[in-house]
């Protein structure tokens, strides 16, 4: 994925966060001890937050920052494997990553034979 489509993603993630939490582009932005404007500004693709207040926005709307990141609205089975892989072990870690790769493999194939 490229930089422009990344913060196109994390712009719309944060306009669908912000709006399930009842925040407006102003209120977020006070709440976050940014100027009224702040948010506007990302959401106009005129800024990008920096680390630390990235983690604050995620840290009022109740996300992980990987959830600004993913696509589509249901993705509680990947941020949860993901919170339990941190647990595992490089070797496991790896084994995962094959067994994912092969799952994918099989899905690709799938979806060509139909």
């Amino acid at each position: 994925m490229d930089l422009d489509k990344e913060q196109a993603l994390f712009r719309e993630n944060l306009f669908r966060f912000q709006t399930e939490k009842g925040y407006s582009e102003i209120k977020l932005s006070q709440t976050i001890g940014k100027c009224n404007s702040y948010i506007q500004s990302i959401s106009s693709g005129k800024n990008m937050p920096r680390f630390n207040t990235f983690i604050e926005i995620c840290r009022v709307l109740k996300k992980d920052p990987i959830e600004f990141f993913l696509q589509g609205e249901n993705n509680d089975y990947l941020i949860d494997t993901l919170h339990i892989a941190e647990t595992f072990s490089e070797h496991d870690k790896q084994k995962l990553k094959e067994f994912a790769k092969q799952l994918a493999s099989e899905n690709q194939k799938n979806k060509t034979q139909k």
